[in-house]
């Protein structure tokens, strides 16, 4: 029952991490589809209904911020020309991507102020799984 709840009622993605684990798992798909060269190409994008979003070509409709791949330091620096499907490759390439996406994350929040105020503040951890820093009177 829950599954036909979740079709007729699609959640949004509402906070910043959940945000940053969809582009996570759009970037990854890109990547083994397209491959490198293309995905650097490209622009990452949040749409009107809050998605995250690959294109290779012109940027389409109302979007709240896209950000070209090119611009981003961690692809050009991180990603390798040919991706290794070893296990050991697996995790160097989900490590490196969370790199990209950290950074494409923070590009598009500074683009975005609508996006910004819909991102929740209440996530008690950043993306990266460290604890925020709280500042309690002490």
């Amino acid at each position: 029952m829950a599954w036909i709840a979740q079709l007729l009622f699609p959640r949004r993605r509402r906070n910043r991490r959940e945000l940053a684990a969809r582009a996570m798992e759009v970037v990854a798909r890109v990547l083994f589809d397209v491959g490198v060269d293309r995905f650097r190409k490209g622009s990452l994008l949040v749409d009107a209904e809050f998605r995250v979003r690959f294109v290779s070509g012109d940027v389409p409709g109302p979007v709240l911020a896209a950000v070209q791949v090119a611009s981003l330091a961690q692809a050009r620096a991180r990603l390798p020309l040919e991706l290794d499907r070893s296990p050991l490759g697996a995790a160097l390439l989900k490590r490196r991507v969370a790199l990209v996406v950290q950074e494409w994350l923070g590009c598009v929040l500074a683009q975005s102020a609508e996006l910004r105020a819909r991102c929740r503040r209440g996530v008690s951890r950043c993306f990266c799984g460290r604890p925020r820093p709280r500042n309690r009177p002490g």
